[in-house]
């Protein structure tokens, strides 16, 4: 007799209209929808839903500081529902038969204004500090070092506004350096050649599309 599959008792609520406005999302959108549905019915993979709750938990210790809805400065980070549902996609799918990460890539793509740079920042705040890995190597990348320095620049600002957490860190020019794990986020451009061949933990590549070179991202 065939086992039926484990349904994952899990409320999607907590994405908001994102996935409640199925219907109306484009085509991109609905197929990942189905397929996160898809992974919750499948007998390989386990949902770690603590990840998601750990993920948040780290946003509300920061606050925002830079936005253009006053009402909101100083206010613990909250995320957006389509943050919600990448983090749940990105941290939460794994394999039951080793533990490791459905995903090990994405690419994000979304409208001017939706805070993509700012989230990129909370994304390598979690690889460097809440991703249980020891001597963890975080790049933020981009086309320019300009640009490579705004997400950058958020993880900083965000980290030495917040007096209890930056007693654990060094902020330096152009490396956080997190000493309890030895750990660090480092900028870069698309066209550098000074991480060639390093062991790297975790890369966030902004503003892909607009990279005039591929050899760092390949």
């Amino acid at each position: 007799m065939a086992r039926a599959k484990k349904k994952v008792d899990f409320d999607e609520s907590v994405f908001g209209d994102f996935t409640k406005s199925y219907d109306k999302q484009c085509l991109f959108i609905r197929q990942a929808i189905d397929r996160f549905r898809a992974d919750l019915k499948r007998s390989d993979l386990e949902f770690d839903i603590g990840e998601l709750h750990r993920f948040e938990k780290m946003c509300s210790i920061f606050s925002f500081y830079l936005v253009d809805d006053e009402r909101l400065l100083g206010q613990p980070i909250k995320l957006m529902d389509w943050q919600k549902f990448v983090v749940a996609n990105l941290f939460c799918f794994k394999y039951k038969k080793n533990g490791k990460r459905r995903f090990r890539r994405a690419y994000i793509e979304i409208p001017r204004k939706n805070a993509k740079t700012f989230f990129c920042s909370l994304l390598a705040i979690y690889l460097c500090i809440c991703d249980n890995e020891n001597a963890a190597r975080i790049y933020i990348a981009a086309n320019s070092l300009d640009q490579a320095n705004e997400a950058w620049s958020h993880c900083k600002n965000l980290i030495d506004n917040n007096e209890e957490l930056k007693k654990h860190f060094r902020l330096l020019v152009a490396s956080i350096e997190y000493d309890r794990t030895k750990s660090f986020i480092r900028k870069v451009a698309s066209d550098s050649k000074n991480i060639h061949g390093k062991n790297i933990s975790g890369a966030i590549c902004d503003e892909l599309h607009v990279w005039r070179y591929r050899d760092l991202w390949d």
